[in-house]
């Protein structure tokens, strides 16, 4: 679906070369037979991910490394691929610099 809906985009001259998709989910989940919940009682639950692509995302494909992100990371993230700096009355995590290029 997500590869579709990304094709459909590239095929648009409005959005093509233009459009980033940012994808995660608002909280993981537990693994193994716990994958269907999540909270404080389901292992793995506090493990999430994200995903960019986009024509400011370098082509890496799935990184595996020993960094660590946040969700408190995403919403900076986000606005800076829209050119902005996301401020707020709570702390929040740096933007993930290995999904931008600048």
């Amino acid at each position: 679906m997500i590869g579709n809906l990304w094709n459909m985009m590239q095929q648009d001259p409005y959005y093509k070369g233009k459009t980033t998709f940012v994808i995660c989910p608002d909280h993981g989940r537990g693994s193994g037979r716990e994958w269907t919940s999540h909270g404080s009682s389901a292992a793995g639950s506090g493990n999430t991910w994200l995903a960019v692509i986009g024509p400011d995302t370098p082509a890496t494909g799935e990184i595996k490394t020993g960094t660590q992100i946040y969700q408190d990371q995403f919403a900076q993230t986000m606005a800076h691929l829209l050119g902005f700096e996301f401020k707020a009355e709570h702390p929040i995590g740096e933007r993930v610099l290995s999904v931008t290029q600048k």
